[in-house]
């Protein structure tokens, strides 16, 4: 699936990408993430941190629900960056 971006007057500021949970997928939006926060020209502690939390949410949905469709979105928020990710689990992680 193809990264979607959201357009203010501003540009671009937020990316949402939809993967199928399974553990390559895990590398695979690490490097999209710390790629885009980059992109964004946010530090590079930044990047590599954001990294490492997409990194751990999305190891949390390939864990809960193989196979099935989750989405990551990341977005810039006036303090910094914001990370989400939803999975079609209903029950949240431990």
């Amino acid at each position: 699936m193809t990264a979607m971006f959201e357009q203010t007057a501003a540009g671009p500021t937020a990316m949402r990408r939809g993967f199928l949970a399974i553990p390559e997928t895990v590398r695979q939006a690490r490097l999209i993430a710390e790629a885009q926060a980059l992109q964004w020209a946010l530090p590079h502690a930044v990047a590599k941190d954001a990294a490492l939390i997409v990194s751990e949410l999305l190891t949390n949905s390939v864990r809960a629900t193989p196979y099935q469709s989750v989405t990551l979105r990341m977005f810039l928020v006036s303090n910094g960056l914001r990370i989400e990710v939803w999975d079609p689990s209903p029950t949240l992680p431990k």
